[in-house]
Parts: C-alpha cells; structure tokens; sequence
C-alpha cells in the first residue's frame, strides 16, 4: 500500500520540490543542516480528498523543508511542531 500512495502522490510531491526546494539546496527547518533536504507536508497528502487542488496540498504553510532525519523524526512522533517552531525562532 505504501508503494502504490508513493506512485499516487508523485506529481504533487514533484510539484512541492520545484517550489520549495530549487535544486535541493534549502536548509533544515529543524536542524539547520544544510546538505540535503526534504519537502515534508505537515497534513499528510493521504488526510486531503481525491479533489482537493495541488495548491493547496502544496501550501506554503503545509511544507517545511527538513532533513531526512528530522523528516523521519516528525513522521513517527520524535519530533513535534512545536520543537521546530522553536528552532525557526532562533
């Protein structure tokens, strides 16, 4: 299932990368870590309907730039919202 969801939502993640992390050179928002980086959506692309337009899913305020790690981190509940504002503060 988790195959079939990446192949399903390839175009809006491609879509995400082009806006938000030109040639994937972005920083961090978690770490600062600046080496490579992601496009994480902070709804989930699976919690938006079929019909729901790309702009939205791909909403500025839907996507933070962060790395692997933190990525994994925020996916499975060892990093919050919360911990990252903190650190876009700084």
């Amino acid at each position: 299932a988790l195959l079939a969801n990446s192949g399903k939502y390839r175009k809006i993640r491609d879509y995400a990368r082009i806006l938000y992390n030109k040639d994937n050179k972005g920083v961090c928002q978690a770490t600062g870590y600046t080496e490579h980086v992601e496009v994480c959506h902070i709804i989930a692309l699976s919690k938006f309907s079929d019909t729901a337009p790309i702009e939205i899913m791909n909403d500025a305020r839907n996507i933070l730039l962060l790395s692997p790690n933190a990525h994994w981190e925020l996916d499975h509940g060892l990093l919050t919202l919360a911990d990252i504002s903190q650190e876009i503060e700084k």
